[in-house]
This record gives structure tokens, sequence and C-alpha cells, in this order.
């Protein structure tokens, strides 16, 4: 795979996740990408009235959720689950991380 087909197969997999978070539903509200940055990404969203970030570190090679404690800025994040994985795209349970999320607390 070429230096070019890593974001174009990234921005193809955060359609996917967009499009499920949609179904929940979910507004996504920020994304950011970084190739130079071994493909970590962030990508901020709201779902039933709470705000969550979820994040690839690539140097870490994990996923990270979290969510904010407070509605407004500045926001303090607590991390709700993570996920070591090679895998960049996030895995599949994460509909169901974020289900139990919004409604625990």
């Amino acid at each position: 795979m070429g230096a070019r087909d890593h974001a174009i197969r990234h921005f193809d997999e955060m359609s996917r996740f967009a499009m499920s978070l949609a179904d929940l539903p979910a507004q996504v509200l920020d994304h950011s990408y970084s190739y130079a940055s071994l493909g970590s990404w962030t990508m901020t969203f709201r779902h039933k009235s709470r705000l969550f970030r979820l994040s690839y570190d690539g140097r870490e090679q994990q996923h990270i959720l979290e969510r904010s404690s407070s509605r407004h800025s500045p926001h303090d994040w607590v991390t709700v689950w993570h996920h070591v994985s090679l895998n960049t795209a996030p895995p599949p349970e994460i509909i169901d991380v974020i289900v139990e999320a919004s409604d625990a607390g």
C-alpha cells in the first residue's frame, strides 16, 4: 500500500464509522487525521447529550474512548474504554461501548 493509499483507506473507514454513529443517533462534531503521526486520528461526537472523543494513537497502537464529564469547555476527559490493535479502524464493538458509556452515570 502506497503512502497516499493510507489516507484514502482511513477516510473510507471513517465514513463507515460515521454512518454507524448516525444510526445511534450521534452527531460527529470534529475529526483530525495525521499520516505523519503514524496514522493517529481523533473524532469528537455527541450521543444522548454526552460528548465523546474516540482516538487512535499510532505510536501506542490503541483506540481510546473518552467521555467528557462536563457539557461545556473546557472538557474534562475521562477514559471509559481502550483497546490495543494494529488496525487503525474503529473496532466493531465500539458502538456497543458508546451506548453503554452514554447510559452510565
